[in-house]
């Protein structure tokens, strides 16, 4: 007869053949990721706070940090995919009202229609 595991044997069973491990060099370039990010955030608060919200804070932002979309994103809640989806979107969709909104002709420049792929986070940024 075989018998039913404990809620330990389950629990232990769980942990050990889950993928999702905190390895130690793993742990501590995640913690210096996120410790840099909240200081890009940090820093984008104060320098708002100082000289008003404007888009050219932004702009330096993305132009000047590797990091500025992924803060960007972060303090907007929205996931690099979502982005990504958001603006293949807007690429197929080509409504002229649309396209106003999003100022589609400043960033949409080398548009080959039959041959679509999905954009990069760096030619996002």
């Amino acid at each position: 007869m075989s018998k039913n595991p404990t809620t330990q044997e389950k629990f232990e069973t769980v942990i050990s053949k889950t993928f999702f491990r905190s390895h130690p060099k793993c742990k501590n370039e995640d913690e210096r990721r996120v410790l840099g990010l909240q200081q890009i955030l940090l820093s984008l608060k104060d320098e708002i706070d100082k000289k008003g919200f404007k888009k050219e804070i932004l702009e330096d932002l993305l132009l000047r940090s590797k990091e500025g979309l992924t803060a960007l994103l972060i303090l907007t809640g929205i996931s690099s995919e979502t982005l990504k989806r958001l603006i293949t979107l807007i690429i197929i969709i080509d409504n002229d009202e649309l396209s106003k909104v999003v100022y589609r002709k400043e960033w949409l420049t080398d548009y080959d229609k039959d041959n679509l792929e999905a954009w990069s986070d760096e030619r996002i940024a």
